[in-house]
């Protein structure tokens, strides 16, 4: 679908509407809660970690016999520290149409799309997950670093108190909705995940009903649906953040989480399911090419969604979204690579941030790292000019010695993750 001119956009009565301050919002506070399924991660003897303002299991076991448990088997993440909004009402679908980078009427109810959340300046704010459970009635995940900012910044928006457009200060949205933090309600919503190949049999081995395994075994990627298992219903979307084929995300209330997590651990048996910690889902992001709001997304190097791998959700045939008059005149001259490299534990401890190409020139530096033996694996911001082979330097006591595979990561791999 393809438009021409500008919305009708309504001017607001207030001509002396302010900028949003970004300044001094944090997400996570300086208290770290517990996760909601503590009890299940110490039962099996997890070691904890801060992450988010939340304790959350770095650990269970190894981080390479759990990505090794995820590869061949099936693994359990807790994921109850994302962030989940809801948006409900006849005028969510245009209102969310304008101030994220997607053409939302286009999401079928029962779909999901990833998305970014920009500033009038063109700033990322946030990307997001967003799934249509109804016409009227959207669910919005985002990670927790940035979500209190996301939060804040579309409720004034919805509110009409900010400026959306800078060279039209009076405009304001002209369809709003009421929004709702799902994880502040009597009843929280978190999430849990499974990723692996044995997920779907995992699952199925919770649902009773032929329907509703014939429901999961024909549900497509990036799909969500409502299914009851385990005595309960809650919402299950094939999703990941693993490179992993089979993946799904489901979403419970709390007081049902931890029910369900045993109840996946006991059926995961025969499944030689796993728990996941932190360590060995950080591991997977970056060697599937996951950017992370902070690191591959913004973060010091100010990164642009483009660059990050985003660019196919940025939708320039809008007439109008917040931030978009940026994007129109942002040309990319950076690209966010995987690299992948054979590096020995005692190298492994000496690397440096740079990126050089073959002559030594630096051309980049390395935003995320991990390792699993003696295999390496890195995301790394380039120069897209400065490079025209697959093959660059990484830095080890100040000189580019280690050489290191550049594998570029299609759109697909981070949108439909």
């Amino acid at each position: 679908t393809y438009f021409i001119g500008q919305p009708g956009l309504p001017k607001a009565a207030n001509l002396n509407k302010k900028r949003f301050s970004f300044e001094g919002i944090n997400s996570s506070g300086n208290h770290s809660k517990p996760s909601p399924l503590a009890s299940c991660h110490r039962a099996l003897g997890a070691t904890f970690t801060n992450f988010a303002g939340c304790q959350m299991p770095l650990y269970y076991t190894s981080n390479i016999d759990e990505l090794q448990s995820i590869r061949k088997h099936v693994g359990l993440f807790d994921l109850s520290y994302k962030v989940l909004l809801g948006f409900q009402g006849n005028g969510a679908e245009r209102f969310l149409d304008l101030v994220l980078t997607e053409y939302i009427p286009q999401l079928d109810t029962g779909g999901s799309c990833r998305a970014c959340i920009l500033s009038p300046e063109g700033m990322i704010i946030s990307d997001c997950i967003l799934y249509r459970l109804a016409s009227d009635y959207f669910i919005m995940e985002l990670d927790p670093h940035n979500a209190q900012m996301a939060e804040s910044w579309l409720r004034a928006v919805a509110a009409r108190e900010v400026i959306i457009d800078l060279a039209r200060p009076g405009v304001e949205v002209d369809k709003s909705c009421s929004i709702t933090n799902l994880k502040t309600c009597s009843d929280p919503m978190i999430v849990l995940a499974l990723q692996g190949p044995k997920s779907t049999a995992t699952i199925r081995s919770l649902l009773n009903a032929n329907k509703s395994r014939y429901i999961l075994n024909n549900l497509s990627k990036g799909q969500i649906t409502e299914l009851s298992f385990a005595g309960f219903s809650g919402w299950i979307a094939h999703r990941g953040n693993t490179r992993e084929a089979v993946g799904y995300e489901i979403f419970v209330p709390q007081s049902k989480a931890e029910s369900l997590w045993n109840a996946l651990m006991n059926v995961g048996f025969d499944h030689s399911l796993a728990p996941i910690g932190l360590s060995a889902a950080e591991s997977l992001r970056i060697e599937a090419g996951l950017p992370l709001y902070g690191k591959e997304l913004a973060g010091p190097y100010d990164i642009s969604p483009m660059e990050a791998g985003f660019g196919s959700c940025i939708k320039l045939h809008k007439p109008f979204f917040v931030g978009r008059q940026y994007m129109l005149f942002h040309s990319p001259s950076r690209k966010i690579v995987r690299l992948r490299a054979e590096i020995d534990a005692a190298n492994l401890t000496k690397l440096e941030p740079t990126i050089h190409n073959e002559s030594g020139k630096i051309i980049g530096v390395t935003t995320s790292t991990a390792s699993t033996s003696e295999q390496y694996y890195g995301l790394g911001l380039l120069d897209e000019h400065a490079f025209d082979k697959e093959k660059v330097f990484l830095s080890c006591n100040g000189a580019p010695l280690i050489p290191a595979e550049v594998v570029f990561i299609p759109y697909a791999a981070v949108i439909d993750a």
